[in-house]
């Protein structure tokens, strides 16, 4: 008996979707390619950004029209970094080290795990290590300065420090500076371009923001491991150290309180945010002890908390309603939680959890999730996961460089809607545009005991609506391949394996023999790119394996933007076969082009179908592909 079965594919990763990478919804009902993360900065040596480490938290300034995202990050002594408006990238604007004039570098006054970055009632940044509290003075420049001056006069330097660094920011461009002495309002012995920024000539009247690092002191300073998140509350800004809040209300800091709130010894504050309840807005207290945490609810002036919210296991991060712990997303009432989503991968395993929240923001009905993973399993990828409260399901945008074991950091959504985010040595905005290779998976289990045999499948695709003028305009065809593949779970799903040396081309590297066992027609998927920048997250699959005294040397069906490098590379197997691979030419796509006649008709009770949608890099602009349906023809055996 012949049967046909229409799968449709407007779904997240669900129990039935095994897995969606670079794919978003589409409003239709189908999905497309079409969320990627453009890298705004990545640890590169003797660059801007050599001393990027993970942003632990971002924030949103506006001085004047200019707009600036700003990110505290842990590298070394600590650092502020900057992102103006419009611009994609970001400059180092202060070395919390090794600051002439405020230095943080001497025993126990570093930054540590500081998450402290607030914006102040009078719009200054105030940031938190482990001894000193600083904030931002900022001024503009009065008269033009030329690329090659040395001294710098600003509107008003009074309380600039006599001596530091300092950075100019105007329409997308910042640069940083150092200088060694004051006079009046003129910044002497300055020097250009810092952390490899661009010396420019700079208008009367632009931005240039000053920083006093030792603005305010801490009586005892934490362990370089100890968390210290902060939250705005009203006109206060709390910042959470070991198992006290500590706080003030005036400008000047004046009444500045070391312990505005002490909770149990036991405890460690990791996290805090906001709510609005019925007797106002409340301040949630996320904290630790051993394997649990607590939040407690805190009407942000009392000395005392007004209740415990118990959670049984650690928090992770914690915004608004939202709690994020090790097996999953939960909201609360302020009284008790409730699981919202559990994880993915992490179902029934909370022993051997594959991820760890880094940071959670909530907007509108979708919950923004910076995953870190661990481990090899086949779907353990770091990056952003997005959870839609609305629809209960999930979607994951790799980083840009797509590595899929990395340590992740903290994310904004600024006032220009864009989504930053960042990892470890890496900042990444989300666009909605084309991704080098995106794939959906789907397993298609019949609610029979049948076998069947697979004969046809087709694809219902189509160029998204708003692209397909744009396509059109550009006035060239498509450059885009569709890769089919699918899995009949007559083995195993999942190896593991590792690189072992360089490889000799693009198309050719070397397995170790002791870990994995590759088979001619499996899929491969390298998961990080250490010493490489562009080949992880990108499947292909094995033509040819030749046997050697210790290695397996892999031939690929197409090449790997670059030759890998190096050994040790973490590389996932498994057998999902190829079937066919499309290539769209055309923006009018041919429907006769996506009918699939499968070599061998495959047999199965269980079917897991891959569709890749892979952008092979030639054209400037590709638009998106979207997936509407999958419809399967098979055999009643």
């Amino acid at each position: 008996m012949q049967i046909t079965q229409v799968i449709p594919t407007n779904k997240g990763i669900k129990d039935n979707v095994y897995f969606c990478s670079g794919i978003r919804k589409t409003p239709d009902g189908g999905v497309s390619s079409g969320y990627g993360l453009y890298n705004m900065g990545h640890n590169v040596a003797s660059t801007a950004t050599a001393r990027l480490s993970t942003i632990s938290k971002f924030v949103e300034r506006k001085y004047g029209n200019v707009i600036t995202s700003w990110g505290i990050s842990p590298y070394g002594d600590g650092g502020l970094w900057a992102i103006p408006e419009n611009s994609n990238g970001l400059k180092q604007a202060v070395d919390l080290g090794l600051t002439p004039g405020d230095d943080w570098s001497t025993a126990n006054e570093d930054i540590g795990s500081s998450s402290s970055l607030e914006v102040s009632n009078t719009n200054e940044l105030i940031y938190s290590g482990r001894k000193y509290i600083g904030k931002s003075i900022t001024s503009t420049l009065n008269g033009a300065v030329l690329i090659g001056a040395t001294s710098i006069i600003v509107t008003d330097a009074t309380d600039f420090p006599t001596a530091g660094q300092a950075v100019i920011i105007s329409n997308g461009q910042a640069e940083c500076i150092e200088y060694t002495g004051k006079t009046s309002n003129t910044l002497t012995g300055v020097t250009r371009n810092k952390y490899y920024s661009t010396a420019r000539a700079w208008s009367d009247g632009t931005e240039i923001v000053g920083f006093i690092t030792q603005w305010l002191t801490w009586t005892t300073g934490l362990g370089s491991t100890v968390k210290s998140p902060s939250i705005k509350w009203e006109d206060y800004i709390f910042i959470g150290r070991g198992y006290t809040v500590g706080g003030w209300k005036e400008d000047d800091g004046s009444d500045f309180d070391q312990a505005m709130l002490t909770i149990p010894s036991n405890y460690e504050i990791v996290d805090m945010t906001t709510i609005l309840t019925g007797a106002g807005t409340m301040v949630l207290v996320a904290a630790n002890r051993e394997n649990a945490g607590d939040i407690f609810v805190w009407n942000g002036v009392d000395t005392d908390w007004n209740r415990i919210i118990p959670c049984d296991e650690n928090i992770k991060s914690i915004d608004k309603n939202i709690v994020a712990l090790g097996t999953g997303l939960y909201q609360t009432d302020t009284y008790s939680l409730s699981l919202i989503a559990e994880l993915p991968d992490n179902k029934n395993d909370i022993t051997n959890a594959g991820f760890s929240v880094s940071d959670i923001l909530l907007h509108k009905k979708e919950v923004l999730c910076l995953l870190s993973s661990s481990g090899t399993r086949p779907r353990y990828k770091s990056g952003l996961w997005i959870y839609s409260l609305r629809d209960s399901d999930w979607l994951f945008i790799p980083p840009y460089d797509r590595e899929a074991i990395a340590t992740m950091g903290s994310i904004l959504i600024s006032s220009a809607k864009k989504i930053i985010c960042s990892g470890y040595q890496f900042v990444d905005r989300l666009f909605t545009s084309y991704s080098s290779s995106a794939y959906y998976q789907i397993m298609y289990n019949p609610n029979n005991s049948k076998t069947l045999k697979l004969q046809e499948i087709k694809l219902n695709l189509q160029v998204i609506a708003d692209d397909y003028w744009e396509e059109a305009a550009d006035a060239s065809n498509l450059d885009v391949d569709i890769i089919v593949r699918a899995y009949d779970y007559q083995r195993p799903f999942y190896q593991y394996a590792q690189t072992s040396g360089a490889g000799t081309d693009a198309s050719n590297f070397a397995i170790s023999k002791t870990i994995g066992i590759p088979y001619v027609g499996d899929r491969m998927e390298i998961q990080d790119n250490i010493g490489n920048t562009a080949v992880a997250g990108l499947p292909r699959n094995i033509t040819a394996v030749t046997t050697g005294a210790s290695t397996y040397t892999l031939t690929l069906d197409s090449a790997l933007p670059e030759t890998l490098s190096n050994n040790t590379k973490n590389i996932i197997l498994n057998p999902l076969k190829k079937i066919k691979t499309i290539t769209l030419d055309s923006y009018k796509i041919d429907p006769d082009k996506l009918r699939i006649i499968p070599i061998g008709q495959p047999k199965f009770k269980k079917l897991m179908l891959e569709i890749e949608i892979r952008d092979k890099g030639v054209k400037t602009y590709t638009p998106d592909i979207q997936l509407n349906s999958i419809e399967l023809k098979m055999e009643t055996l």
